[in-house]
């Protein structure tokens, strides 16, 4: 992944409560870098260690968990590849909010695979999908789904 495109990634995980100080975004932004190819679909969810990455490969998606480091220490960056078969499974909630006169269509997506539960939240307006909109629907696509 190139630099910019793994500091922005690395800048919305920062953003998520919980996720991690600023001390951590030069050695996790690297490790970023390192394992996650170029790809333009990716998003910042959590799972049950807390906010995680994730990045669209070829059928899977790479999920990258940022463990606390003891002070002083590097963060470790965790890597799961989750394969996107007849294994996953997928579950997706739809909400909508009416705010400043704008429909807004609120997701919460919930992907079982490998072992792994990976949620993210996304939001469609009438400027489009957000980054993890976009996300989500092409898992969903990868898993067989046709998202309205």
């Amino acid at each position: 992944m190139d630099p910019q495109a793994a500091g922005e990634l690395v800048e919305a995980w920062l953003l998520v409560p919980g996720a991690g100080t600023a001390r951590d975004h030069g050695p996790v932004s690297r490790s970023v870098r390192a394992l996650a190819p170029d790809a333009e679909l990716k998003g910042v969810g959590d799972t049950a260690l807390g906010p995680a990455m994730a990045v669209l490969l070829d059928g899977a998606l790479l999920v990258l968990e940022v463990r606390r480091a003891a002070s002083g220490d590097a963060p470790a960056v965790i890597a799961h590849r989750l394969r996107l078969d007849d294994r996953a499974d997928l579950a997706v909630e739809e909400t909508y909010e009416q705010t400043d006169g704008e429909l807004i269509r609120r997701r919460a997506w919930k992907l079982d695979a490998a072992g792994v539960t990976f949620r993210l939240r996304s939001a469609e307006t009438t400027a489009g999908p957000d980054a993890n909109e976009r996300l989500a629907r092409a898992v969903a696509a990868e898993l067989g789904w046709v998202i309205p």
